[in-house]
């Protein structure tokens, strides 16, 4: 199987205030960095949850 994108969910953890927004990019830098060889994976923000967009990357690499 094959998949297109991934779903990343932190909705358990509370937040609130300056702090959600700092916590939110520490989260995305740490996966930016998981994810350098995968230059083509993009990552989209949402409210409590991230997608990794793989973009054709295969994830068994």
């Amino acid at each position: 199987m094959k998949y297109d994108m991934l779903l990343l969910r932190y909705g358990e953890i509370t937040l609130k205030g300056k702090n959600r927004g700092r916590f939110e990019n520490a989260v995305i830098s740490h996966i930016r960095s998981v994810l350098k060889d995968f230059p083509k994976a993009k990552i989209r923000k949402e409210y409590g949850r991230l997608y990794v967009e793989l973009n054709g990357e295969d994830r068994n690499s």
